[in-house]
């Protein structure tokens, strides 16, 4: 079993909302009203990269479990400054968060990401994100090996489905890696179901959205919540 600061991840579906600097309060707010989860600081997509202003953001939520994530624009991200001055932001960062999330193709400063997370007692979620498709699951294997060898406590799998063979094979990885600590997502319309019935095959987290979806095929905070209570009775 493993926990996100407070939250354990138990099998009771957690929900993760991505929030930038420019969400709404408000709605901040209503999501708070309903129960909070997990915050998910997408920093790549904040108006300034200056460390002061990004803790000063993080401390809004120091009463919430959450994940820092600086994402690449090549899976998806907003980050266009360099991968020194991204590591440098990420040390910053990680003693004010739950969790750091890095993907696995950042290469050169991975690894002292994990190092400083780990040293810092953070989870350390490394993720894979497939904008054009589903890879077949022997590439999937793969990912998830190299993953649990570069030091990951979280492997995180988003891949754009298609078609519903492309759900059959998340559904499938999801089920064989359930024990390793998983989140697997289907993008794209073709996928929304499982934001809402991965959780059931092993996967930890689904994520939503208040203001602005942040990927294809995501579902708004209390519409997920609604369909998790829903569909599985000891979500609070």
């Amino acid at each position: 079993m493993i926990s996100l600061g407070s939250k354990v991840l138990n099998g009771t579906p957690r929900i993760v909302i991505s929030l930038n600097d420019a969400t709404p309060p408000h709605l901040i707010q209503a999501a708070r009203q309903f129960g909070l989860d997990i915050v998910e600081l997408r920093i790549d997509q904040y108006a300034s990269f200056d460390s002061q202003y990004v803790l000063q953001e993080a401390v809004k939520f120091r009463d919430c479990s959450t994940i820092a994530t600086i994402r690449i624009k090549a899976e998806g991200g907003g980050w266009k400054l360099s991968e020194q001055e991204r590591l440098s932001l990420f040390k910053k960062i990680i003693p004010e968060v739950s969790a750091v999330d890095i993907e696995l193709s950042a290469g050169t400063i991975l690894p002292d990401v994990v190092r400083t997370a780990h040293a810092a007692k953070k989870t350390v979620i490394l993720s894979y994100h497939n904008f054009d498709g589903t890879p077949a699951l022997k590439e999937l294997n793969g990912i998830m090996d190299k993953a649990k060898l570069l030091g990951a406590d979280i492997v995180k799998v988003a891949a754009l489905a298609v078609k519903q063979e492309d759900i059959q094979v998340l559904a499938g990885f999801t089920i064989a890696h359930a024990k390793k600590n998983i989140v697997t997502i289907a993008m794209g319309s073709e996928g929304t179901l499982s934001r809402v019935f991965f959780p059931a095959l092993g996967s930890l987290l689904t994520y939503a959205y208040v203001g602005q979806p942040t990927a294809p095929g995501q579902l708004g905070y209390v519409e997920l919540l609604e369909l998790l209570r829903k569909f599985y009775p000891n979500r609070p």
